[in-house]
């Protein structure tokens, strides 16, 4: 998919049991962007929040696209942004 240059697209997949599960991600990601205090909140050890946007988009397992989003989904995202979308800003 094409998308504008400064938004940065991912495809995140997680492995929980047997289970797989796959992400698109889009995030901009600019320190003359707004500060994002909602993913900045969910890292307590973090200096400030970061900045820019973030998008989650689930991606379906049997078909091409993306799918609807499940409860689970919401603790399997924070542990991504926790883990690998928030960087300490200095």
């Amino acid at each position: 998919m094409d998308v504008d240059p400064g938004i940065h697209e991912v495809v995140l997949t997680m492995r929980r049991g047997k289970k797989v599960v796959r992400y698109n991600i889009y995030f901009k990601k600019n320190m003359y962007l707004p500060v994002n205090h909602s993913v900045g909140a969910l890292n307590a050890e973090s200096i400030s929040a970061g900045y820019g946007d973030v998008l989650f988009m689930k991606l379906g397992s049997k078909i091409d696209g993306v799918v609807n989003w499940r409860r689970e989904d919401d603790h399997l995202v924070n542990l991504a942004l926790k883990r690998f979308c928030i960087t300490r800003q200095t």
